[in-house]
């Protein structure tokens, strides 16, 4: 009888020295799922109305197979976030135009975007990459202008 125990006290031992040792390379192992060949985004639209489509370059070398949630976020003093979307790009090195709705409640100004990729690695960890874009100019539509003249 003492002798399942000692051999019980045995796996119980190496089992959590296992955990450890997983939990651990989880944490702390340099995933390295995307690299971004630019700085920053560039913008391919640099003046775009309220309620239509702002159009950014991407050109990025993607070495893993996961699946990000994206958010991104007008910024220029104020932070209007737009809703996430999961993003499932192919890896490989590719060139993409990515549109992004601007909506039509962002007041005009100069904005640049900031964009968050996170990417769930393993069951304990997730990784953030945060990109901006060049600045840009956000214009007042001609229709939000005309429904505030009709408001007075």
């Amino acid at each position: 009888m003492n002798k399942i125990f000692y051999i019980l006290s045995w796996i119980a031992i190496l089992s959590a020295i296992g955990i450890t040792i997983l939990v651990s390379f989880w944490y702390f192992y340099p995933y390295n799922i995307i690299t971004f060949n630019t700085k920053k985004f560039s913008v391919q639209n640099k003046n775009v109305k309220q309620n239509e489509y702002l159009i950014y370059k991407s050109e990025y070398c993607k070495h893993m197979p996961l699946i990000s949630q994206t958010s991104r976020s007008f910024v220029n003093g104020i932070i209007y976030t737009t809703p996430s979307t999961m993003t499932d790009r192919e890896t490989g090195c590719h060139t993409v135009n990515v549109q992004v709705h601007v909506p039509p409640e962002l007041p005009p100004g100069k904005y640049y975007l900031s964009v968050l990729y996170q990417y769930k690695v393993n069951p304990v960890r997730i990784i953030t990459i945060k990109r901006i874009s060049d600045q840009f100019t956000v214009l007042e539509s001609t229709t939000s202008a005309e429904l505030r003249l009709q408001d007075y």
